[in-house]
């Protein structure tokens, strides 16, 4: 979009059944999209086995290149309830954001409070941090060294350090009338 005139300029698709954020790489314009990807075209149960989305990153460089990363490419499909895929799930990537330098990407998981950091291209993951719950943005502040969770569930602001990820300050952020039966699922 063209802020001078609010005209769209160009569009892209296949990013997502469901987008949740979008950041835009400092350095070289890139464009990451967090997303779900319904497998709407898998039809019945029976196909599914319980894997009805992936969870993904799509990411459009300045020419226009669409990439798409999935989140948990170590997640094993075939074996049903693995405690080892869920306790490394980056599940519904509602936040995203880049570092100041475009070299990290940070990517907030609803599903299982954690915050992803990514290489600049979405191809590895550097680190999956456990995070406040319901966490549903991430802001990097460079001057800082500082990144910055908001969690949903219990209405909260979490500072993190940019360099180690130790959690550096953790303050309510207004009353949140949402009952604990709802909050802890």
């Amino acid at each position: 979009i063209t802020t001078a005139t609010n005209t769209v300029t160009r569009t892209f698709g296949d990013l997502g059944s469901v987008n949740f954020g979008l950041a835009v790489n400092p350095i070289d314009g890139r464009i990451a999209v967090s997303s779900t990807e319904a497998l709407n075209l898998r039809r019945f149960e029976p196909r599914l086995r319980g894997h009805i989305v992936d969870t993904q990153l799509g990411l459009v460089t300045a020419s226009g290149v669409v990439t798409v990363r999935n989140l948990n490419p170590h997640a094993d499909y075939s074996v049903p309830n693995r405690p080892a895929d869920a306790d490394s799930a980056i599940g519904i990537p509602t936040g995203v954001a880049y570092s100041l330098d475009g070299q990290r990407v940070y990517v907030t998981s609803l599903a299982s409070n954690k915050l992803a950091v990514l290489d600049p291209a979405g191809v590895g993951v550097l680190a999956r941090v456990s995070v406040v719950a319901g966490p549903t943005g991430v802001v990097a502040d460079a001057a800082r060294g500082r990144l910055y969770i908001v969690g949903r569930f219990r209405n909260q602001l979490q500072t993190l350090s940019a360099v180690d990820f130790s959690q550096l300050a953790l303050q309510g952020i207004g009353f949140d009338p949402t009952p604990d039966v709802i909050v802890n699922g």
